[in-house]
């Protein structure tokens, strides 16, 4: 290896006719490496599309949004209660439902990054905007539900009007984005 200038364990200048590292004492004739002992492993690129970050952030939301709508749920009623497994039943349809559209729009934003599909396409825009939109109407109601908890909790009288009207806004988040399927 006449032809290096330094040790590759050590960085030290290497004579013309040096054998070893006069520095580390390697044997210069081992740091010769063959070009077809060299692997390159290539790997593919992936584009990310500008929905990621969007569709992540939103979902991050939602489980903390959920989370907190349970700890009220569970805060106001107690397990044996009807109403709190009404409540809890209508926040695990509103989860279903959310990571279902959650699930459809990462299948377009994988093809979009696979390069499969045009992020700038009229109708690949429209349906992933479309599926975000849901998401947030979800977040939304689910962010109304907090709010409801929140104030009736606040107050000492428990109005059953404000509760069915609970439901009925729950029981409607969930027949919309079911007929958008």
């Amino acid at each position: 290896m006449k032809d290096s200038n330094f040790c590759v364990w050590c960085g030290f200048k290497l004579g013309p006719d040096d054998d070893f590292c006069s520095n580390c004492g390697a044997k210069v004739a081992d740091m010769v490496i063959k070009r077809e002992e060299i692997k390159v492993k290539l790997k593919k690129v992936k584009r990310k599309s500008k929905y990621e970050a969007r569709l992540s952030e939103l979902k991050d939301k939602y489980e903390y949004n959920e989370k907190e709508a349970r700890r009220l749920v569970e805060k106001r009623f107690q397990p044996p209660q009807m109403t709190y497994y009404k409540f809890a039943n209508e926040l695990d349809d509103s989860r279903v439902l959310f990571y279902k559209k959650l699930e459809n729009a990462n299948e377009i934003v994988e093809a979009i990054n696979d390069g499969i599909l045009d992020e700038n396409a009229a109708n690949v825009k429209e349906k992933i905007e479309s599926i975000i939109g849901k998401l947030e109407l979800i977040i939304e109601r689910v962010n109304e539900l907090i709010s409801e908890f929140i104030i009736s909790s606040s107050s000492d009288e428990k109005d059953d009007k404000d509760l069915e009207d609970m439901f009925k806004n729950m029981d409607d988040l969930i027949d919309s984005v079911k007929k958008y399927q």
